[in-house]
């Protein structure tokens, strides 16, 4: 009788818990959709993170450079005057 009202108790909570996956299946939708904005997000600031380097590789430590689009930066001294051009490649 005991076990009987043991087993019956355990398979109560495994219908419970194999339920309560279709419950939350609205806000699973949220979090999914947040969680791809935000891995989208990270993979951009490391985008943008490598084309700084690379542009600072380029131009130099102590130059500043403007991202003219398309890959293409211009270099630029530390008072601000125009140097070089240069394209950069797989950053887009």
């Amino acid at each position: 009788m005991n076990n009987l009202i043991n087993g019956s108790i355990i398979a109560a909570i495994v219908a419970i818990l194999s339920c309560s996956f279709f419950l939350d299946v609205e806000t699973n939708s949220a979090e999914i959709a947040q969680s791809k904005m935000l891995d989208d997000a990270i993979k951009e600031e490391r985008r943008n993170l490598r084309f700084e380097l690379a542009a600072r590789k380029i131009c130099g430590e102590n130059a500043g450079f403007v991202d003219l689009g398309s890959g293409e930066i211009q270099c630029k001294t530390k008072r601000g005057a125009n140097t070089i051009k240069a394209k950069m490649e797989n950053f887009n």
